[in-house]
């Protein structure tokens, strides 16, 4: 598997000519489908923000970064390792 968000860019890219298809037909249908394809491209953002630092050795304690927070309130994620150590990929 590719460091870095590469895989979640082709499934965005799926899913966007899947919504580009169903446009004219089905336009409600499109937009959720456009939806998730604006999930991945969120993803692939934050994955390659971690790759990033991963290359810079920010995060080298662990290989476990759990996603950002849903909550607004939230600002920084625990990694789910043993480690209590807070890390901000916002």
């Amino acid at each position: 598997m590719e460091e870095g968000g590469q895989q979640e860019i082709q499934l965005s890219e799926f899913y966007l000519q899947q919504a580009s298809k169903l446009h004219f037909t089905h336009p409600n249908v499109a937009n959720m489908v456009e939806d998730i394809a604006q999930y991945y491209i969120d993803h692939a953002k934050r994955e390659d923000t971690i790759a990033d630092l991963r290359k810079k050795g920010v995060l080298t304690h662990c290989d476990h970064i759990v996603p950002p927070p849903v909550s607004a309130y939230e600002n920084s994620v625990l990694c789910d390792c043993s480690s209590s150590e807070q890390i901000s990929i916002l």
